[in-house]
């Protein structure tokens, strides 16, 4: 089972490729349309901000095997990956950064992966230009 943490233009494509379960929703997702999306592809939605401990709670992520943070704030982000992190030691934390201080703290709370917009635009711009 993964989670998914809002339910907005990123993790609305996180959640169609990784075959999702669960969704607690936070940040840019906090609306009722969000929810509606959600629910409309079959996504079990806790409604609610991702930080707060009983939101998480009610993702089960003692049976939760990724998480996937696609919060755009940082310390919104930081306290999820950091009180999923302390709920399931062996989850494998995935989340998205905006800037380098952003980067260092989600893998500092306890991200395992984090993912920077610009890094992935750079290495496919280049990927194109050695295939040319």
């Amino acid at each position: 089972m993964s989670a998914v943490s809002t339910y907005g233009r990123v993790s609305s494509l996180v959640y169609g490729r990784a075959a999702c379960h669960r969704t607690s929703r936070a940040g840019d997702g906090d609306t009722e349309e969000a929810v509606t999306a959600a629910r409309a592809v079959d996504v079990e939605t806790v409604q609610g901000n991702a930080a707060d401990p009983e939101v998480l709670a009610a993702a089960n992520l003692p049976a939760t095997r990724r998480l996937f943070v696609t919060v755009p704030e940082r310390l919104e982000a930081g306290q999820a990956v950091q009180q999923a992190r302390a709920e399931n030691p062996e989850l494998k934390n995935h989340a998205r950064a905006h800037s380098e201080a952003s980067v260092s703290h989600l893998q500092r709370l306890g991200a395992n992966r984090v993912i920077m917009a610009e890094w992935k635009a750079t290495h496919r711009m280049l990927d194109d230009t050695a295939e040319a």
